[in-house]
């Protein structure tokens, strides 16, 4: 098994490293299959050994990240699907097991509708839950809340790590 995320601490990191090599790697962005396979499987494999680490959010409340290995397929598919898009101008956010697209989205609405994506007209955002999750973030939390309680990286098609 490769080290791609030796370096990672926290499931937050993990996560967030993850969006970056999906980026870089996903056959979809000019990457290879072999290496996509490859960080998958270490991705899963880290997040497991995770289960039970607990955290302090920026909100100052303590949480512990569980693995449900169903869920957290479901969210990196999601990922991926929303990457495949290509979407200019639009950042893909995973925050906790839920995956948000913002920016620039109204070209690509129907392709996001298509994906399994929902319009949340509040946050102005599409995003993607996992099965019953309904209640699991605060309605009345904004999108930034969300990120800083449950860490996330935003990539644009700018980004260097996007291959052009």
């Amino acid at each position: 098994m490769s080290d791609w995320f030796a370096q990672c601490e926290s499931p937050q990191d993990v996560k967030s490293l993850y969006r970056r090599l999906a980026m870089k790697h996903h056959p979809d962005r000019g990457g290879d299959h072999e290496s996509m396979v490859s960080i998958n499987l270490e991705y899963e494999a880290v997040l497991k050994r995770m289960n039970g680490y607990s955290f302090s959010g920026d909100d100052g409340k303590e949480r512990v990240y569980r693995w449900d290995e169903a869920v957290e397929k479901a969210a990196m598919e999601m990922v991926l699907k929303a990457l495949s898009l290509r979407m200019h101008d639009v950042q893909v956010n995973l925050i906790g097991t839920w995956v948000w697209c913002t920016g620039e989205t109204k070209p690509y609405k129907d392709a996001l509708k298509e994906s399994g994506f929902r319009w949340h007209p509040k946050r102005v955002a599409w995003y993607w839950a996992p099965p019953e999750s309904h209640s699991h973030y605060n309605k009345r939390a904004t999108l930034g809340d969300l990120a800083r309680w449950y860490g996330s990286k935003r990539f644009e098609s700018s980004d260097e790590n996007v291959p052009a």
